[in-house]
């Protein structure tokens, strides 16, 4: 009787490739109104050497978990562009502590997957993508909740807020790993509750042309010494420059002092040969 005989062959895995879903854009390569989940995600913003613009009108909403990555640079006519995004509608991104939303580098297998399906071949570095530009005046932006990675390509940061747009809503945010700054704008914001770490440049970063005011209290800068800036000459954390409310921020320690509790009266505090009895 013949013997039958298996043979398994253990490979070592690597990392596994992800589907991704591509973002829904109109004729002109701009975003459509449209709700990214988290079931479809991570989602692929594509590199458009004119577009990716939300316009005026249209609205992004963003649930909660959704990744989103940037496409890698690509040649448009001579010269190599990084992945952007100009904002000029409606971005509403409703992040939670537990499941923030993700941008991120087309590079980053560690959030949603290996989506470029070459496995532990590329990795992320400072700058894979350009920036989110805020340029709205009548639109309306609320970021809660989420992590910017990876951006800053070719640009003074990741993140820039032009002069005439709206006061954007910004909380509990990262941002990390940019070529440049995580924050430059040109009109006055507030962030609180926020990360910044591993940014080449810095955290945040005033227009240089103008002087708005920065409300940055109570965020994270990299270090629990504070940011480093000439006001607070002990902080070795990311570097702010402009006009940047910065203190107290999360990690400082604060030094308690022993109160001195004086009692008046009949059996209180006296003095005898120098020395308080109570």
């Amino acid at each position: 009787i013949g013997a039958t005989f298996f043979i398994f062959l253990f490979i070592p895995s690597t990392a596994q490739a992800a589907t991704h879903t591509l973002i829904g854009y109109d004729y002109n390569s701009d975003f459509l109104t449209q709700t990214l989940t988290k079931d479809k995600s991570p989602y692929l913003i594509e590199h458009n050497c004119s577009g990716n613009d939300l316009n005026a009108g249209i609205t992004l909403t963003i649930e909660a978990g959704v990744v989103i990555k940037f496409a890698p640079p690509r040649n448009c006519g001579w010269t190599l562009n990084r992945t952007n995004m100009a904002v000029y509608g409606n971005l509403i991104i409703n992040g939670t502590k537990e499941e923030p939303v993700i941008f991120t580098s087309w590079n980053d297998d560690t959030s949603g997957g290996d989506t470029n399906s070459n496995g532990n071949t590329t990795s992320p570095i400072n700058g894979d993508w350009g920036r989110i530009q805020f340029n709205t005046k009548l639109g309306n932006i609320s970021i809660k909740n989420a992590i910017f990675r990876y951006g800053g390509g070719t640009n003074p940061s990741m993140i820039a807020i032009s002069m005439g747009s709206i006061t954007p809503t910004l909380d509990n945010l990262e941002l990390a790993y940019s070529s440049t700054y995580g924050i430059v704008t040109s009109i006055p914001i507030t962030i609180h509750n926020s990360r910044f770490l591993h940014n080449n440049s810095g955290a945040i970063s005033q227009d240089p042309f103008n002087n708005p005011q920065i409300d940055a209290i109570n965020n994270w800068w990299g270090d629990d010494s504070g940011p480093t800036t000439p006001s607070n000459p002990n902080g070795t954390g990311q570097k702010i420059f402009g006009n940047v409310l910065y203190d107290p921020w999360v990690g400082k320690t604060v030094q308690q002092k022993n109160p001195v509790i004086i009692v008046p009266g009949i059996l209180g505090s006296e003095q005898k040969n120098g020395v308080w009895v109570i």
